[in-house]
């Protein structure tokens, strides 16, 4: 029996990670495509274009953060909540309060940056932005409903439709923002028609990924409805045979009634979703025959203005703390710009440094997006097991510190190793380069940061990532005054290295003292703790070494025969292919990373046996 219950408690947590590895993929696919068409964009636009779009970029960010980040998040926890208590139904209508309220923001959202674009343009120091901010504000109109709808499905467990979507949204964004790009330099658009053509790409992508989702939930309700996947599997061999039983009459009851409930629906812009709604209202019922809570297919409307009172109280907090990439870009977009022009440039060579500043932006994003892509997907299991099994839950919470910790040191210290090769790659020249290089020192914290809010968020404490937001941006606005007079764009990226450092110190610190409180940690003595952490020094500073050593092998063999960027590739390939085998390897065999952990991942078993046959992990490890 014990060993039963060990396989189920291993079966759920390998399904939680399985749905963060399929949703960090995902996210880390959907983010190479954004990273690598800012790189067309700067070389055929320039400078001044790259900074006014990345001057714009992190203000339309922020308005879609505050409109959409804690409400999916806000969904996907409220339909696990729900469907712990077997209220389909009652899920349902939380996703449809959430597109109804994320599509009223977007409207709110939409009409505060189409009329205020040259306001806002002034503010950032280059009225030219004015077009990059209506277009781009388009977007608004299909982000929020794409939000919702993602949460709604990751809240079952299913994190493919979520995956999909940010693919094809990803995908046609860019292949729309190069169309504009070829188009406005073949027709001589200036710089800022240039711009505002590269912000078009989120409208067309954000109407590709609704589509997509849309059509996949449709196919989805045809071939079975969305299905609680994440459910452990010793829960489900423990119902009973007469529970079964009635739920696979009421199934035969329901396709016995869908045609004629086919016919009686109304024609509406989500008569789909009112379907699906009405179709699991049967499914809900409880045992003697009476319904659960009315629902928006037949219940009015106060359950459903209450459900989205709801999502906000829930939503809003968790909305607070994922914005704090966002709001520190959009201080910087306000903030940088003037005070170079303050400091003596022009507005053109203020708008140009701004571009160079930026440069590394798009790295440290890649970082966080993935990071807080797997964390938003262990969530709603996290709310799950925080009842349940406080300690499953604990451990998730703590393992979930660990991986972005180690993940996020790796990043920071390739980045900075890599930062010249990068620059060239990326952006033909090696201009700021010591800038992108603390540029990305930053992602460290950017990778904690991004975890730690939508796990403070799972793990009930609502108010602390807001507070963290609030300090850190007052943190960025103050040094970045103090700073960027005597520095330029250096002292901009010197503030973000102590703001974000700030941030993600007391979040991670937050975190572990919330997940201590659900159940304390195995005890540890110190002197393990210590080895721990020498092991982990030990493998950053192997990595270091092969790093430098593959640029400098490069450099003397091919960078000759090969053009400057072509060498530079080949440098940073080299680089992060050898410098990851080795920290892998060398966290492994140190003892960084221990076998139970391993085997906690997916397909992590055979994962372990296999390193320990390759005598990568030491024999005594559990």
């Amino acid at each position: 029996m014990g060993q039963q219950a060990r396989n189920g408690k291993d079966n759920g947590g390998k399904g939680v990670l399985g749905g963060a590895v399929v949703l960090a993929g995902a996210a880390l696919l959907s983010k190479l495509i954004g990273t690598l068409q800012k790189i067309p964009l700067q070389n055929v636009a320039g400078d001044r274009v790259f900074g006014i779009y990345n001057a714009v970029y992190p203000f339309y960010q922020l308005i879609l953060v505050l409109a959409t980040a804690g409400l999916p998040l806000a969904v996907s926890i409220r339909t696990a909540s729900l469907l712990e208590k077997g209220d389909r139904t009652g899920a349902r209508r939380a996703a449809a309060a959430g597109i109804v309220l994320l599509s009223l923001l977007g409207v709110a959202g939409f009409a505060l940056l189409w009329a205020g674009a040259e306001h806002f343009a002034a503010l950032i120091g280059d009225p030219a932005a004015a077009h990059s901010i209506r277009a781009v504000a388009a977007a608004l109109w299909f982000a929020p409903a794409l939000a919702a709808l993602r949460g709604y499905t990751q809240g079952y467990g299913d994190m493919r439709p979520t995956a999909w979507s940010q693919l094809a949204e990803q995908v046609i964004r860019v292949a729309a923002m190069l169309m504009l790009l070829r188009i406005g330099w073949s027709a001589g658009w200036n710089e800022e028609k240039l711009a505002a053509g590269a912000m078009s790409g989120s409208f067309f992508g954000g109407a590709a990924g609704l589509l997509l989702l849309i059509i996949l939930m449709r196919k989805g309700d045809k071939d079975g409805p969305l299905r609680d996947t994440s459910v452990p599997v010793l829960e489900k061999k423990q119902r009973s045979r007469i529970h079964m039983e009635r739920e696979q009459e009421q199934e035969r009851e329901q396709e016995r009634e869908q045609e004629q409930e086919r016919e009686r629906e109304q024609e509406s812009r989500w008569s789909w979703l009112l379907r699906i709604a009405r179709r699991r209202a049967r499914r809900g019922q409880k045992p003697d025959g009476q319904s659960v809570p009315e629902t928006l297919a037949g219940g009015g409307f106060r359950p459903f203005t209450q459900e989205m009172r709801r999502l906000g109280v829930l939503a809003l907090p968790v909305a607070l703390g994922a914005i704090v990439a966002p709001v520190l870009g959009a201080i910087d977009a306000f903030t940088v710009p003037r005070l170079l022009r303050q400091a003596g440039l022009g507005e053109v060579e203020a708008m140009t440094a701004f571009g160079l500043y930026s440069r590394g932006q798009p790295l440290i994003q890649l970082v966080a997006m993935v990071a807080g892509a797997a964390a938003g997907a262990i969530v709603p299991q996290l709310v799950r097991l925080r009842r349940a099994a406080p300690a499953d839950a604990a451990d998730a919470a703590r393992l979930a510190l660990r991986v972005s910790a180690l993940a996020g040191a790796a990043a920071a210290a390739g980045l900075i190793l890599l930062a010249k090769p990068l620059n060239v790659m990326f952006y033909t020249d090696a201009q700021a380069t010591g800038t992108l290089a603390l540029v990305g020192s930053t992602a460290l914290a950017a990778a904690l940061s991004a975890v730690c809010a939508p796990l403070l968020q799972g793990l009930g404490a609502l108010r602390i990532p807001a507070a963290l937001l609030l300090l850190a941006a007052l943190a960025k606005a103050a040094l970045n005054a103090a700073l960027v007079p005597p520095l330029g764009i250096a002292g901009a990226a010197w503030a973000g290295i102590a703001a974000t450092a700030l941030a993600a110190l007391l979040g991670a610190l937050a975190a572990a003292r919330f997940a201590g409180a659900l159940a304390a940690a195995a005890p540890r003595s110190a002197g393990a703790r210590l080895r721990q952490l020498a092991a982990t020094a030990l493998a950053l500073a192997a990595m270091s070494a092969a790093v430098l050593a593959a640029m400098r092998v490069v450099a003397v063999l091919a960078a000759p025969a090969l053009p400057p960027r072509l060498a530079a590739a080949a440098q940073v390939l080299a680089g992060v292919a050898l410098g990851a085998a080795v920290y892998g390897a060398a966290l492994l065999r140190l003892g960084a990373v221990a076998a139970a952990e391993l085997r906690r991942l997916p397909g992590g078993e055979a994962l372990a046996a296999r390193l320990a046959r390759w005598r990568l992990l030491p024999r005594r490890q559990d």
